[in-house]
């Protein structure tokens, strides 16, 4: 049985909305992301990785938008942790002053249930 990343290599990502730029998914990107938004937390980045890029496989399409990537990134993050989420989301979303980021702060205190 071929690996996962095997497997992966012809799925592809838009990453660019103005113009379409297609790139070959990287595990190893998601996780260096994921894993910076949980420096010093008590969250699984590895595993989070990988619950991305089985979901990515098992999707069966060949172009997944990297829009999709983060915000399933994002997804997971919310669930388990609410500051790796917020570190994570104000790069992702380029937060670009205080108020995007405290809007997003409100947000998550509004819903406490997501975040454990």
């Amino acid at each position: 049985m071929p690996s996962i990343s095997a497997l992966i290599k012809g799925i592809e990502a838009q990453t660019n909305q103005r113009k379409i730029l297609r790139v070959l998914f990287d595990r190893n990107k998601i996780r260096d992301g994921v894993m910076h938004a949980c420096q010093k937390r008590p969250v699984d980045a590895e595993a989070i990785a990988a619950e991305i890029e089985v979901e990515i496989m098992n999707s069966l399409r060949r172009e997944i938008p990297s829009r999709e990537i983060g915000e399933l990134a994002m997804e997971k993050l919310k669930k388990r942790d609410a500051v790796a989420y917020v570190r994570f989301a104000s790069v992702y979303r380029e937060f670009k002053d205080v108020e995007t980021f405290m809007k997003e702060l409100q947000g998550l205190k509004a819903d406490p249930d997501e975040a454990e």
